[in-house]
């Protein structure tokens, strides 16, 4: 399973409504998808992107397609993360600034949890992710994806210049053993560290491409900010604190269908995945 997450720094601060008080999220027919994507956003500090929102947002669908062909390529191309999640991960990184309506690719460098207590698996230890081949990187794709999130969606909430880490994750069931063999192990965690936080101010998961997936599995869920840190669903004593505290939970199947939400509101995390045909590699 092979994400594209985008982080995105410096916003304004607002307060969300208790579970109680949270409202049916917008689905009229009547109005595009992007301007559904950002009224669901500014009334719950989330939103459900379908790809529709990408075109509505001036990106062909064939610039979408070629795009996804180029990103499945890369991400299989892509280093694993650190330990522990050498066995079921592969990582890269790009940093941007937007500034005053233009996206500007930065200079690459090791991804670190700017609030450590945030990971209570690896903390403040750096990351060398794999700095993103040109062809994800200079993307005109991804960065008119970055304009619609910045100016359309999040209406320009985080001010004229922003700092943005694009971080490609492929979560898989299988790796390497010292003979370069294969294991392929009956499952694959998509976050070790339990609920947490990315320390940042806006989140994008965005699904690239699932395969062998079984239905239902791969879930990215939100949960109240009251939600403590470093539970696991699949932990009985953890699900029964977290479980009433979800606020909304999604499997994400097409290419380019993705969950945005303010970082600051929720607590998130990621279901475990399963291989839809057993023995067989998923990711």
């Amino acid at each position: 399973m092979q994400r594209l997450s985008n982080l995105v720094q410096d916003i304004l601060l607002t307060n969300l409504p208790s579970l109680h008080e949270q409202k049916k999220e917008i689905t009229c027919e009547k109005i595009d998808a992007l301007t559904i994507a950002k009224q669901n956003f500014n009334e719950h500090r989330f939103a459900h992107i379908t790809p529709d929102v990408w075109v509505a947002g001036g990106i062909l669908p064939e610039a979408l397609e070629e795009f996804r062909g180029v990103c499945a390529l890369r991400w299989g191309e892509m280093m694993p993360d650190i330990e522990p999640y050498t066995c079921c991960r592969d990582v890269g990184y790009a940093r941007y600034m937007y500034r005053f309506g233009s996206i500007y690719t930065l200079k690459h460098k090791a991804f670190f949890q700017t609030k450590p207590e945030y990971n209570a698996i690896v903390g403040s230890t750096p990351r060398p992710f794999n700095r993103m081949a040109d062809d994800v990187r200079e993307s005109p794709v991804l960065k008119r994806m970055l304009q619609i999130l910045l100016e359309d969606i999040w209406g320009n909430e985080l001010g004229p210049e922003v700092h943005i880490g694009v971080h490609p994750v492929r979560v898989r069931n299988f790796e390497k053993d010292d003979n370069g063999d294969f294991i392929i192990h009956d499952k694959a965690q998509c976050t070790l560290e339990g609920t947490h936080v990315d320390s940042t101010e806006r989140v994008v998961v965005m699904m690239i491409e699932r395969e062998n997936v079984a239905e239902g599995y791969g879930k990215t869920s939100l949960y109240h900010s009251s939600c403590p840190f470093g539970k696991m669903r699949t932990n009985p004593d953890d699900e029964e604190i977290i479980g009433p505290l979800r606020i909304r939970e999604v499997v994400l199947k097409e290419a380019f269908e993705a969950i945005t939400f303010d970082d600051t509101n929720f607590k998130h995390d990621g279901s475990t995945i399963f291989p839809e045909n057993a023995g067989a590699k998923c990711w």
